[in-house]
């Protein structure tokens, strides 16, 4: 079977990055093993599941949830607000659905800033929706820049709580690529009971002169306390992004993204309608990424452009043409790999290493006795995580040892489940 090693190995190498992280000093120096044994390591990253559980905690009974709920079994049952589907529909539906799924908060702010549409839905169908109890459909008063349901929740009689879609501007795009288009600058969408705001989301954007986005923010904000926000900025040569999570100021999760390189909208362009594997050094040079949940840290930095040069040199023919490689081949870009990159599994508060990646031969194998053309042999490139011992996590490392916290998550889904019936 032939294979892109190249493609492969990059693939690899993102992959492992983007669901890792990274930071130079950790690399530099020397980044040492905690004096732990692979158990006591399994005993705290249990310790460290069991505590995030219990920031969550608050969760299983946001206010944002029971509001959204009812204003969608209104919304089911009033043909009149169909045409107003996109895209209050959508946003109510996902906060609903956080009863049984919490992830769907990452969800949310991504349906929040879709633009599919959406100029068009706030000039033709602005307005405000008010709940008639005694028609039992919502009237629509014209109001220009908006969409408001105004409704009863709970056990109210009256409406009491808003559901409201404002602020909402474009700039029209003069990329010659997508001229015209209606590129979203700013969106506030709020869950409100009475004068108390269960749910707030901000977006704000702008654009470069190629009509790629040089700035972006999202704030996702529960009364509870939950605070989710999302940056970005980039200037062309440097792009860095960073996502948190919070309770009550508390982490519970974060992420930070910062590659350097050339990123002019041409070069981007050409590499991704043609897939030339051999433009990604002048697109990008470096990566540096991390993502921490709790105490945990994953940490991750590579220097492309000196993998991308190792490589030509060993293999100045091409290293990354679709040719079988060869065991030896394999040992020598992991090699390089390793030189020029490290993916870490730490403590964050400094008390050592857990794990440190390696990248490796891995040898695939597979005959078909019915379809010879389905049969393969070929040598690519893994990855994995090694401890202080020398053992490799793989699957089985999750197996035991955290009985207690699956318990604990299984018990979390099912509250979940009981309090928003």
């Amino acid at each position: 079977m032939r294979i892109n090693v190249k493609r492969s190995s990059m693939a690899l190498l993102a992959i492992s990055l983007f669901l890792t992280t990274g930071c130079k000093d950790e690399k530099d120096s020397g980044a040492q093993y905690a004096s732990l044994t692979v158990e006591q390591n399994k005993a705290k990253m249990e310790d460290e599941g069991a505590a995030l559980l219990t920031k969550m905690d608050q969760l299983k009974t946001l206010d944002a949830v029971y509001v959204a709920k009812d204003l969608s079994t209104l919304m089911q049952l009033n043909v009149s607000v169909t045409y107003v589907d996109a895209p209050i529909t959508p946003l109510v539906r996902l906060i609903a659905g956080m009863a049984g799924n919490p992830q769907q908060v990452y969800q949310l702010r991504d349906a929040v800033t879709e633009t599919n549409d959406l100029k068009t839905f706030m000039t033709e169908y602005a307005g405000v929706y008010t709940y008639n109890k005694s028609t039992e459909q919502f009237d629509k008063t014209a109001k220009a820049g908006e969409i408001t349901f105004m409704f009863p929740t709970g056990t109210s009689t009256t409406n009491n709580a808003t559901v409201s879609l404002t602020n909402v501007t474009f700039k029209t795009a003069t990329n010659q690529d997508f001229s015209g288009e209606s590129l979203l600058t700013s969106l506030n969408f709020s869950v409100q009971n009475g004068s108390t705001t269960l749910l707030s989301c901000i977006y704000s954007a702008q654009c470069n002169a190629d009509d790629m986005p040089s700035s972006e923010a999202t704030t996702l904000t529960f009364s509870e306390g939950y605070k989710l926000t999302e940056t970005l900025t980039n200037d062309e040569t440097n792009v860095v992004g960073n996502v948190a999570f919070t309770y009550n100021e508390a982490s519970l999760f974060s992420a930070h993204l910062q590659t350097k390189g050339d990123f002019d909208y041409a070069k981007v362009k050409t590499l991704f309608n043609t897939e030339n594997q051999d433009l990604i050094p002048e697109v990008m040079n470096s990566a540096n990424v991390w993502i921490q949940v709790g105490n945990l840290k994953m940490t991750g930095q590579a220097d492309i452009t000196s993998i991308w040069k190792a490589c030509d040199a060993k293999y100045p023919s091409g290293w990354g043409d679709e040719n079988t490689a060869t065991e030896q081949d394999l040992i020598e870009i992991a090699g390089i790999f390793n030189a020029n990159s490290q993916l870490l599994l730490l403590y964050a508060d400094g008390t050592g290493v857990i794990a440190k990646s390696e990248f490796y031969p891995y040898h695939v194998q597979y005959s078909n006795p019915y379809f010879q053309d389905d049969s393969y042999d070929y040598w690519t490139m893994n990855q994995r995580f090694v401890f202080k011992d020398g053992s490799a996590m793989d699957e089985s490392f999750f197996n035991t040892g955290f009985e207690s916290l699956q318990a604990d998550l299984e018990k979390f889904k099912n509250d979940l489940e009981t309090s928003y019936k």
